[in-house]
């Protein structure tokens, strides 16, 4: 296994990724970010959910960390080697506020 902070800036993401062959864990350190995941199957097909806790996504799981602040630290636990493969999203994903 190998572990490593990220620091993520990025407050829009246009591609996701996966790892086919390696589990792997998110814990939020610093900031406020989000985790956006979707079934291997249909990497469209997202949800979206605040990454306030450690969670562990199962192999071939598609992602992508937002962060709502002005940089979220999480460390990322996975394999020691990765095989990674990308989908570029049918748009640009932003977070946004929705007026009552």
């Amino acid at each position: 296994m190998r572990l490593a902070v990220f620091k993520f800036y990025d407050k829009k993401i246009k591609v996701i990724e996966n790892h086919p062959a390696s589990m792997e864990s998110f814990e939020p350190l610093k900031g406020i970010a989000l985790l956006l995941v979707a079934e291997n199957a249909n990497p469209a097909d997202y949800e979206v959910f605040l990454l306030d806790k450690p969670v562990c996504l199962n192999k071939g799981t598609w992602h992508q960390v937002i962060s709502l602040t002005e940089e979220a630290q999480v460390k990322i636990a996975e394999n020691d080697e990765v095989a990674t493969e990308f989908f570029e999203l049918p748009g640009e994903i932003a977070p946004g506020v929705i007026g009552l």
